[in-house]
Parts: C-alpha cells; sequence; structure tokens
C-alpha cells in the first residue's frame, strides 16, 4: 500500500494545504480540490462489506408496460415538452422572411447577372495553371513554374 502511495504522490504533485483551509468551503483552485479529494479518499476503507439479508421481497404489481411498436397511434408527450403554439408561429414567420429575403436576393443577382448559369467561369478540372490563378493569383503560378 504505501508503495502505491509513493508512486501516486510523485505522479502526481499536490501542494501542502495552508492551515486555515475550510473542508466545508467549497474549493477555490485546483489545487485545493485535489487535496479535498485526497483527504476525503483517506476517510475512505479499502473495502466495504455489507450484509444482505436473505428475505423475499413483495412483488409490486405494477400496470403493464404497452408495446408501441405494434401499436399504430403515438404515445403523447409528457405536459410542457412541447413548444407552444406561439413560439410555432415565431419560428414559422421568421424563416419565411429569411426565406423571402433568400429569394429577393437571388433574384437581384439574376438580374445583374451575377448569379446564374454562365455568370463564373469555372475552370477545368485540369487545368492547375487556370485554377492557381484563380484561387492564389499569377504571382504565384509564376513562382511555381520558375
Amino acid at each position: 500500500k504505501e508503495g502505491s502511495e509513493e508512486v501516486m504522490s510523485t505522479a502526481l504533485y499536490v501542494e501542502e494545504a495552508d492551515d486555515d483551509e475550510d473542508d466545508n468551503r467549497p474549493p477555490q483552485d485546483g489545487m485545493a480540490y485535489l487535496r479535498q479529494v485526497i483527504k476525503e479518499r483517506k476517510r475512505v476503507p479499502e473495502t466495504v462489506t455489507a450484509e444482505v439479508t436473505a428475505t423475499k421481497k413483495k412483488k409490486v404489481e405494477s400496470e403493464p408496460v404497452k408495446n408501441y411498436e405494434n401499436d399504430r397511434t403515438k404515445a403523447p408527450p409528457p405536459d410542457g415538452c412541447c413548444p407552444s403554439a406561439a413560439w410555432q408561429r415565431d419560428q414559422v414567420s421568421q424563416f419565411s422572411e429569411v426565406r423571402l429575403r433568400a429569394s429577393r436576393h437571388s433574384e437581384l443577382g439574376r438580374q445583374t447577372g451575377e448569379v446564374g448559369p454562365g455568370a463564373h467561369m469555372i475552370p477545368d478540372k485540369k487545368n492547375e495553371a487556370l485554377w492557381c490563378h484563380m484561387i492564389l493569383g499569377g504571382q504565384v503560378w509564376r513562382q511555381v513554374c520558375t
């Protein structure tokens, strides 16, 4: 036992406690927490035995468990689990507003030619030079080639 204590103390160094440290207070830092855990561990015996009495327990009659897998109806959720109708309406209105703004933005992009087919020319996947020019610029490609 003492050998393992020695190994543990060297593996995890914990500073010595101040005399004014109170065990009833929550620890103020990590070291105080570790000191509190070590003190608590020393108070608990290595092995604990419990007496088991061999009395038979009464079988408690319980409600039969309903199998919902074969039943076509859903079990009702507990009270307070579902969002309120007002909250759901608010979410739908916020989503509708975002969808409307996105639609307006995409329409504006189509009108100005910034969005849509042919708006951006993407190089062929095998053309390394054009990809380097598009992503990194011509100076980088010149450095790669030299």
